[in-house]
């Protein structure tokens, strides 16, 4: 049943190209005047039929260049996607990274309990695990075209799933800051097995997005 659901939702998809609209269209009068040429030479009309035939020709050789522009207009979409959820997942890693750097300037020996620095520490987490949790809940977004758990796994070598229990962890020590009251150096090592994975996201991220615009661009200036 998933399957055929789908198969049914790539085939929409694909059917919202107006180059393939177009490929349908010529290959029913391409199929149109192949039949008409060979009805024609049936009956001896060879020079009707050969009119025909050049027709079919030329269909032929327009539905070629219409299937390549097709091509080239998904790739190009598919680049497009790929890059406007990195810029979203970018402005994520970078509120977040901001505000660790803010969090890194806090000097103190013991947690006094201050409910504002409890408040923007627990923040620093919730953002830093919104960051996971985009990767993982946009998994299955019918919206774009591809995944983006394996995207990052595979390109970044980023793995959402295998940080769940790290995010998980920090979470449990964030919410006891108040009752365990730790130094603020201790409190960034709390952070440190997610920002180290964050930090090398943000990188790769950022090369990624450069790699994509040279590849639009490119693709935006090839005739085929």
């Amino acid at each position: 049943m998933r399957k055929t659901q789908k198969m049914e939702k790539q085939n929409k998809i694909v059917c919202n190209f107006y180059h393939i609209k177009i490929v349908i269209v010529i290959a029913v009068f391409a199929v149109i005047s192949l039949l008409v040429s060979i009805v024609l030479h049936l009956f001896k009309a060879d020079f009707s039929s050969s009119i025909f035939a050049n027709i079919f020709a030329g269909l032929i050789t327009g539905l070629i260049i219409c299937l390549v522009g097709g091509a080239k207009q998904k790739n190009s979409t598919e680049l497009i996607a790929k890059k406007e959820w990195l810029q979203e997942l970018s402005i994520m890693i970078k509120l977040y990274l901001n505000e660790y750097h803010q969090l890194s300037r806090f000097k103190f020996e013991k947690f006094n309990g201050d409910e504002n620095i409890y408040n923007f520490i627990y923040d620093v987490h919730v953002h830093s695990n919104a960051i996971n949790s985009e990767i993982l809940q946009k998994q299955f977004d019918k919206t774009i075209n591809f995944k983006p758990r394996e995207y990052c796994k595979e390109k970044f070598d980023y793995d959402a799933n295998a940080l769940i229990d790290s995010f998980e962890e920090l979470h449990e020590k964030v919410e006891h800051i108040d009752i365990d009251c730790p130094s603020s150096k201790c409190i960034l090592d709390y952070f440190k097995p997610t920002h180290f994975e964050l930090l090398k996201l943000n990188m790769k991220v950022h090369e990624e997005i450069r790699e994509l615009d040279i590849q639009i661009s490119e693709l935006s200036r090839s005739i085929f």
